[in-house]
């Protein structure tokens, strides 16, 4: 299992939220910014709720939507609005 899916099974087990603290005793530590920055940029939104303390910022995983892109006749790849 990669980290990125490891990240998306323990968002799933723990209602689409999870905090700091639980993403600290993981593998994930060390590599969670990354990603979270992996799955924004796949069209995942993933949310911050400021704790008081760093161990209880809450990260929701909000949604996703698929990105939607053309090829365009030269073989240029274009973002579909």
């Amino acid at each position: 299992m990669t980290q990125r899916e490891l990240l998306l099974e323990m968002f799933k087990n723990h209602g689409n939220c999870l905090t700091l603290g639980q993403i600290m005793q993981t593998t994930l530590a060390a590599e969670y910014r990354a990603r979270f920055t992996e799955l924004r940029h796949e069209g995942f939104t993933i949310s911050l709720e400021r704790g008081k303390k760093a161990s209880d910022n809450l990260y929701r995983l909000v949604h996703r939507e698929p990105v939607k892109y053309e090829i365009e006749p030269s073989g240029q790849m274009r973002i579909a609005i």
